[in-house]
């Protein structure tokens, strides 16, 4: 009898779980799931420390699976993006930016393969959507499939190690990590044997550490149970966040037909070792009890294994593998009974395939109902924050790896280094914003004359000099009589706001509502890659980033506005003394 124990994951610091299968370059990229032979590797270990391991080691090696471990989120496992659905990447970059420019999700119709005649999947004209869904992992919901791409980062390391035959050692070296806060979900089957080591496994202390890096700050895990152990696999897929079976089977011209998704890599082999493309029809027979034609349709990848074993200090070899994802679809001879085909593909679903099941290789799905549509969100309504709920349905907020103290810091001296990087992309940002003149957005300097800049310039950097204090801020009336300039917005606006209204701004009246357009810029600004890294470690709110943004903004603006006043000026007078000189 085998049992199923759904168990949940919280990565509490990164994890580096190596992917690229070599480790002669430190900037070896990671892997955006937990593999089975990671939480297999956990779970030995656990079992060791708890002198479990010792009684009948083999049963545990050969009776324990430990299938991938997948995001899990709000009640739903996003499992790997299937192969047989397709769009258009013109089509879907148009509706990102229709959601992002109007704040609201919309949904992309995505073309099932299997619904074409082949063809037309062989045709190759330009209207034929060809392209894979664009994010790796996707949750099914009853109308439409939402996608996501779990978060990675790098951080820098220091190594005395390296280059230790040079007098000057290039020390320095970078992981990619998964970055923590994430929540995942797997299931461990094991047999009736060692059900009870298995059980008394997760007495005491539920922290893990996985993957690579333990001593680095990598790896540390928090993993616990999800309710009791399940004999029924439907069981523990509901609990896992999986679809329930569909009984449905799917009519094409002449038969039913059963389609397999796969949930992980497998590695099939023939008789004589050779590595094979698909599940043999016999094989699934020999499981299911029902007869299979030989014609089948497959959209199917293939790679090759990765991983590394700590115990040996080596890689596992490389074998062929189908990627998961991969879509098999085999035609039934007749039409069976309901009840014969819900016995066939609970038989099916339940079994683990090929070589290697206990590291999580082999596991496959039956006949899941993906939606027509993929989900389209803003990234306006994309939290930095994740969130995901435990067992007992209590949900939890993740803050970003940001907000850790040693990180923010790191942050901060690397933003300040890059100072003069910002400037310049403050000057290419003051040019955009001039050439988009019919944008709500867009910067006028007209008819300034050098001590115009000057004076503008002076108030700013003042203004940045005192740290926010708004009341050397404001411009006195005397002065703003004189200066007529400063309150024209034919010389002088930053998304219609002329130049006093800037100094109210970044004074005492930021939140007037005729400031509206001048916050939505700064904040569309420091929402880019640019500005989230030159102005990470500046202020604590928002606010002052955007104020900051805008008032060195406007003073690189109003620098290079001077500079080419003066020279103008310069060109015109020495004309003008060219033109006496020709006169006498």
């Amino acid at each position: 009898m085998t049992w199923y124990q759904v168990i949940e994951i919280c990565n509490e610091e990164p994890l580096k779980i190596g992917s690229g299968g070599s480790k002669a370059h430190w900037d070896e990229p990671c892997k955006d799931y937990i593999p089975g032979s990671t939480l297999r590797g956990g779970a030995i270990a656990r079992l060791r420390k708890m002198g479990l391991f010792d009684d009948d080691s083999k049963a545990i090696l050969q009776d324990m699976e430990c299938l991938n471990a997948y995001l899990y989120q709000e009640g739903q496992l996003y499992t790997p993006a299937p192969q047989h659905l397709r769009m258009d990447k013109h089509h879907y970059r148009r509706e990102s930016k229709w959601a992002d420019r109007n704040e609201r999700s919309g949904l992309l119709p995505l073309i099932d393969l299997y619904s074409l005649k082949e063809a037309d999947i062989r045709d190759t004209e330009e209207d034929q959507p060809k392209n894979q869904l664009p994010l790796p992992y996707v949750s099914l919901h009853e109308r439409y499939m939402k996608g996501v791409a779990p978060r990675k980062s790098y951080r820098l390391h220091h190594s005395s190690l390296l280059n230790s035959d040079l007098r000057e050692r290039a020390n320095l070296f970078s992981y990619q990590a998964l970055e923590s806060g994430y929540v995942f979900r797997s299931i461990i089957a094991y047999s009736e044997n060692i059900k009870g080591r298995i059980e008394t496994m997760w007495d005491g202390m539920d922290v893990w550490y996985l993957g690579g890096a333990k001593g680095s700050g990598y790896g540390r895990c928090r993993v616990q149970p999800v309710g009791d152990p399940l004999s029924d696999y439907a069981q523990a897929k509901e609990v896992i966040g999986l679809p329930a079976l569909s009984y449905d089977t799917i009519a094409s011209e002449q038969a039913a037909v059963i389609t397999l998704t796969c949930l992980s890599d497998l590695i099939i082999r023939g008789p004589y070792g050779e590595p094979r493309s698909c599940l043999p029809e016999e094989y699934l027979e020999e499981i299911s009890g029902l007869k299979f034609k030989a014609s089948s349709r497959h959209f199917i990848q293939t790679g090759v294994t990765e991983g590394y074993n700590a115990t040996w200090k080596a890689r596992y070899p490389k074998e062929t593998t189908i990627k998961a994802g991969s879509i098999m679809r085999y035609e039934l001879e007749g039409w069976p009974d309901s009840s014969t085909l819900s016995r066939a593909m609970k038989c099916l679903e339940q079994q683990r395939y090929g070589a290697r099941p206990q590291d999580g290789y082999g596991w496959i799905a039956v006949n899941l109902p993906y939606p027509a549509n993929l989900l389209i969100e803003p990234e306006a309504l994309k939290e930095d924050t994740r969130k995901s709920f435990d067992s007992d349905g209590a949900q939890e907020v993740h803050k970003s790896p940001t907000s850790a103290p040693y990180i923010a810091e790191s942050i901060r001296i690397i933003s300040k280094g890059l100072s003069d990087n910002r400037f310049i992309w403050l000057r290419e940002l003051r040019d955009k914003l001039m050439k988009s003149s019919d944008s709500p957005e867009a910067l006028t300097l007209n008819g300034l004359k050098a001590h115009h800049c000057r004076v503008m310039l002076n108030l700013l950097e003042g203004w940045l000099r005192s740290g926010d204090k708004p009341a050397s801020s404001v411009p006195d009336e005397q002065a703003v009589s004189r200066q007529t300039y400063r309150e024209d917005k034919e010389r002088f606006s930053l998304a219609g706001v002329h130049f006093n209204g800037i100094m109210k701004f970044l004074g005492e009246g930021y939140s007037s509502p005729e400031y509206e357009a001048l916050r939505k810029l700064a904040d569309n600004k420091l929402s880019s890659n640019h500005g989230e890294i030159y102005y990470n470690g500046i202020g604590d709110s928002s606010m002052a980033k955007q104020k900051r943004l805008i008032a060195e903004l406007l003073c690189q603006a109003l620098y290079l506005q001077q500079r080419s006043a003066e020279e103008e000026a310069i060109s015109n007078e020495y004309k003008t003394t060219f033109r006496l000189q020709s006169y006498s």
